[in-house]
Order: C-alpha cells, then structure tokens, then sequence
C-alpha cells in the first residue's frame, strides 16, 4: 500500500520531480573547493599544496593496465618529487588529491594515507591513450 493511500499528510498534489539529476562528474569537471590549483602545465595538488610536474620531477610516463581504471598513464616521479609527493599526501589524509593538465582535472581522489609509491595515475579519457601520453609528455618536457 502507498504511503499517499494511507496518509493524511499526503493530501496535498505530489511535487513534480525536478530536473533530471546531474552526471557523475568527468574528469573535466572543476575541483572539489579545498583545492587550489596551481595554473598550467601537469600539477598535482594536495588541499592547498601543489607540485608543478616538469622535466625535473617526473622520471618516466608509461602506459599500464590498471585493474580498475582501465589504460591508464602512470607519472613515475623523481625520488626528491615522490617523497615530496609522499609528504603532501600524508599531511592531507581525508583531502582530495588532484591532477591537472593545463588547468583541467585528469583525476581527483580522496587521500587515504600516505602514498609513497612515487606514481601518479592519469586515466587515458577521451581522445585515446595517444592523445593523453603526447599532452602529458609535452607539459612535463615543455614545462
């Protein structure tokens, strides 16, 4: 039996539904708001620490197959990058961890402890892992 049938209360005309809820967010929605962003090139930001991805910080990019997401970019960071990396992460436990390329969010997750690996995930997305690994190199070169 429906509540309206068997409540008093529900006399009134049921509210038309509202617009259709939004998406899910995509990798190019903007961060969540204790993020600040440091500008263009590949940054990687920890609550309001960012770390600027340039020749000097990233080893290697290589393509992997992550069991969760797919083809992915793994960003191999220097040793002095990844345990500023690992610094970062481990005062931000709880915060989002977001990387951007050129000012758009490649990925955006939440800290779950300090993250000592010294890699950085970056989904392929649209455009095809070609299109992803050329951006991604040209700002860690260029930059």
């Amino acid at each position: 039996m429906s509540r309206a049938a068997s409540s008093p209360r529900s006399a009134a005309p049921a509210a038309s539904p509202g617009p259709d809820p939004a998406p899910p967010p995509s990798p190019d929605v903007a961060p969540p708001t204790d993020v600040v962003l440091a500008g263009e090139g590949l940054v990687v930001t920890v609550g309001t620490e960012s770390l600027r991805l340039g020749a000097d910080a990233v080893r290697a990019v290589e393509r992997i197959e992550d069991a969760y997401m797919g083809p992915t970019l793994a960003v191999v960071l220097t040793d002095a990058a990844a345990e500023r990396f690992a610094e970062m992460t481990g005062a931000n436990v709880g915060k989002q961890v977001v990387v951007t390329l050129d000012g758009g969010v490649l990925i955006a997750l939440t800290v779950q402890g300090r993250i000592t690996d010294g890699q950085l995930p970056v989904p392929v997305g649209p455009g095809g892992p070609e299109d992803r690994e050329r951006r991604v190199r040209e700002a860690v070169v260029v930059r």
